[in-house]
């Protein structure tokens, strides 16, 4: 009995001894270097990539919140194996904010990347995409106001744009979905830096005696005055893609006006302008109004095989900022109002959608409309040539539901100034 028990307490031993080994192939998070941003350019030259990565620094005395590092290679998997074989570190993802891709690397198949990317089990598919106007890397080396991580920086741009609803960007996920859905491409933010890149003074001899040579290192400005550091970077609207390739480019207005076509616009701040009229914007012809809701309604009928929309759109809306000398609380001047701006929006969207569709792009499904109503004329390898030959109605209805307070003056109560 005694010999049992010992054989059951040696097996007991041996199965849990299993269950206790430890994470043994677990790399220690001092091993590990973190990725908040990553820029990818393209260059003519071989090898064509120029990949950034801005790693954050965490050391007690650092000088800089985060780091960007360059390295030319043929991809970017060869980009971070160069990375991690010479700084004897691994590279996780885990913490990435953004994916940033340069307008010349844009214009190239996409596929290469993003299949690189996803091969590493700690990416985090919520990282947002976005287009760079110039390149990524001088994107990612603007230094922001306060001395901010660059990539939390980008993201927190990117998240106030989401939640006004002005340019929603992307995630990965929802990129990589639309790239490889017939019917759906995919929008992405454009954004650009504000300013000169080279905090050097420029335009100064370097030449000691006299000898008038004028510094015209890379990045450097313009010769005879001085550069400003780089201070903030700012949407400058959308990059528009058919696949996995940018196709052309979209201002932020446009974007807006998209967003309306799609019914995503609630709460967007809408800054529209109108033509002269005498009767409602003699003089300022600009207003900000908020989209409080919207209903967008889309038809599709096909004629001898050209697909025709038809958009319906209903606006409820508050003027923010009528800077007018006509009364709105007056109906009769409230209704001409609504039908100025029904008219105004219904332009601007048919515009961006032709605009959209010329390129062979359709970030607002209209294929998979077209799938769903006339499975036999659906043809998922040539739409992006057949939705240029689509053709759109707009109709637009907005109702005002107050109109916004406008405060010319501040002045304490009970005192006078000196």
């Amino acid at each position: 009995m005694r010999l049992l028990l010992k054989y059951l307490i040696l097996v007991s031993l041996i199965v849990n001894s299993v269950f206790l080994t430890g994470c043994w192939d677990a790399l220690p998070v001092e091993n590990r270097i973190f990725c908040i941003a990553i820029g990818v350019d393209w260059l003519p030259e071989e090898p064509h990539y120029e990949i950034t990565f801005l790693n954050p620094l965490v050391e007690e005395t650092r000088s800089e919140q985060s780091r960007a590092r360059t390295i030319r290679a043929h991809s970017i998997s060869e980009a971070i194996a160069i990375f991690q074989h010479t700084s004897s570190h691994y590279m996780s993802f885990g913490i990435l904010s953004v994916l940033v891709i340069g307008e010349e690397a844009s214009k190239q198949k996409q596929s290469f990347t993003i299949d690189d990317l996803f091969s590493f089990p700690d990416l985090r598919p919520n990282a947002y995409i976005i287009v760079a106007k110039g390149n990524a890397k001088a994107l990612l080396s603007v230094m922001p106001p306060e001395n901010q991580r660059m990539g939390l920086y980008l993201r927190d741009l990117l998240d106030r744009a989401n939640n006004q609803r002005d340019s929603p960007p992307p995630t990965l996920h929802e990129y990589v979905i639309r790239m490889m859905t017939p019917g759906m491409d995919a929008l992405t933010t454009m954004v650009g830096p504000i300013g000169s890149l080279d905090p050097r003074a420029t335009g100064q001899k370097t030449g000691g005696d006299g000898g008038g040579e004028v510094d015209q290192s890379e990045g450097g400005g313009s010769q005879g005055g001085q550069s400003t550091p780089e201070k903030d970077v700012e949407i400058m609207g959308a990059a528009v893609w058919q696949g996995d390739i940018v196709v052309g480019q979209l201002t932020l207005p446009e974007t807006q006006y998209l967003s309306l076509a799609q019914g995503t616009a609630k709460g967007m701040l809408l800054q529209m302008l109108f033509a002269p009229d005498e009767r409602l914007f003699p003089q300022a012809n600009r207003m900000v109004t908020l989209i409080e809701q919207e209903t967008a309604s889309w038809d599709l009928t096909v004629m001898e095989g050209v697909p025709h929309y038809r958009l319906t759109l209903k606006v409820r809306s508050s003027p923010q900022n009528y800077e007018g000398t006509s009364d709105l609380s007056k109906s009769e001047n409230s209704e001409l109002l609504e039908q100025i701006m029904a008219l105004n929006i219904a332009q601007n969207i048919l515009a961006s959608l032709q605009k959209i569709t010329a390129m062979g792009s359709d970030p607002l499904c209209l294929g998979q409309q077209l799938r769903l109503k006339y499975p036999d004329l659906w043809d998922p390898q040539n739409w992006g040539e057949n939705i240029k030959n689509s053709q759109f109605k707009v109709e637009c209805e907005v109702t005002i539901r107050n109109i916004g307070l406008q405060i010319l003056r501040i002045e304490p109560v009970n005192k006078k100034p000196n």
